[in-house]
């Protein structure tokens, strides 16, 4: 590889939302990076709620498009509108977190650098993506994506980098939430999710996993966090199994570390990750989490140390391995001790920055 200069570094993040998500998030961080090193950042997506906080940062974002639409119309826009945006804004280095990003970039930017960073694991596209993404820069966000990249893809390994995920540290300040802080007032253990509410949380699971657990007479409050498709039919099927005064809805919260910080455990259901966000988020205020055990939460989560593995799809497993933690709290403490040294081991914003401005380094 030939050495850039940060100061020559003009960078395109093309992503397809920047709405909520562990991907976005990574994203953010990494705009922020560029806007602190580089001669310019941008991102170009169809927007999302972190338009605001790119604004706010100063970091331009550029409306396209969905990237995933077959129209015609949306094609032709598409490449008209990055082809022009890389023109005007001199970009050098289009960095993907898309395949068909890598697709549109290769047809319209033959001579610029191109980066595509695998956030998950796919199953899907085997010989489309293993085309488009031949022969350009790849990093992989853990062991799996990696593998999914050179097993699954058949892409070369020694184009792929790994650079794991990460997430900024939490300055210890509490905001109280007054709802959990009664709850725990009347000696309740706490059990959050924190997640997008779509099928690939697995949060139907986790109500039925609360279900099993109150049936049991344990003193547990269960708080969900976060938005999305499905929020109507939890509602509903919390009602339906009558858990009205043991499972509550918090919405979508920015503050998301002070609100596990409240929690005694964090519970994430996920039926498919890449390499997922809230338990570095969990680890880095000394919460351990309870993970389905799939590939990339097995990467961050290890059984016994810094948290619980449990069975996919498995209501029964999941409240075993909360009851686990209800009966045995001073094994709970040690796993939140182990977890936050996790946390700054592996998973620390410093580490992260450092590996990408190398990353960039080289380019």
């Amino acid at each position: 590889m030939i050495k850039m200069e940060y100061n020559r570094i003009r960078v395109l993040h093309i992503t397809n939302n920047i709405d909520i998500g562990g991907v976005q998030k990574i994203i953010y961080q990494l705009s922020l990076l560029g806007k602190e090193y580089f001669s310019y950042v941008a991102v170009a997506s169809i927007g999302g709620v972190y338009e605001k906080k790119l604004s706010e940062s100063n970091i331009p974002h550029f409306t396209i498009p969905n990237l995933s639409s077959k129209n015609p119309k949306d094609i032709r826009m598409t490449i008209h509108q990055l082809k022009d945006l890389i023109e005007k804004n001199d970009i050098n280095v289009i960095h993907c977190h898309h395949r068909m990003a890598v697709l549109f970039a290769k047809l319209i930017a033959k001579n610029k650098i191109i980066i595509y960073n695998n956030h998950t694991i796919y199953s899907n596209k085997r010989q489309f993506s293993h085309s488009v993404l031949n022969n350009i820069n790849l990093i992989a966000d853990g062991d799996k994506a990696k593998e999914n990249l050179t097993k699954y893809f058949k892409l070369d390994p020694t184009k792929v980098v790994t650079i794991y995920n990460a997430v900024d540290s939490f300055d210890g300040k509490l905001n109280i939430i007054n709802e959990i802080k009664e709850a725990k007032d009347k000696g309740y253990f706490i059990v959050m999710n924190s997640a997008r509410l779509h099928p690939q949380k697995g949060m139907k699971y986790f109500i039925e996993a609360a279900k099993i657990l109150i049936d049991r007479g344990l003193k547990i409050r269960f708080y969900i966090v976060g938005n999305g498709p499905l929020k109507d039919y939890l509602i509903e099927l919390v009602k339906e199994k009558r858990l009205d005064k043991s499972v509550f809805f918090l919405g979508f919260r920015n503050d998301i570390k002070n609100t596990i910080a409240q929690c005694d455990v964090l519970v994430l259901t996920s039926i498919y990750e890449g390499l997922p966000l809230t338990p570095m988020e969990a680890f880095s205020v000394k919460k351990a989490v309870i993970g389905t055990d799939i590939d990339g939460t097995r990467e961050v989560i290890k059984h016994g140390i810094n948290g619980l593995l449990a069975k996919t799809k498995d209501p029964l497993s999941i409240a075993d391995s909360i009851h686990f933690m209800y009966d045995n709290r001073d094994k709970l403490k040690i796993m939140n001790k182990n977890a936050y040294e996790y946390y700054i081991k592996y998973f620390s914003l410093n580490k992260f920055r450092e590996e990408y401005l190398d990353y960039y380094r080289k380019l």
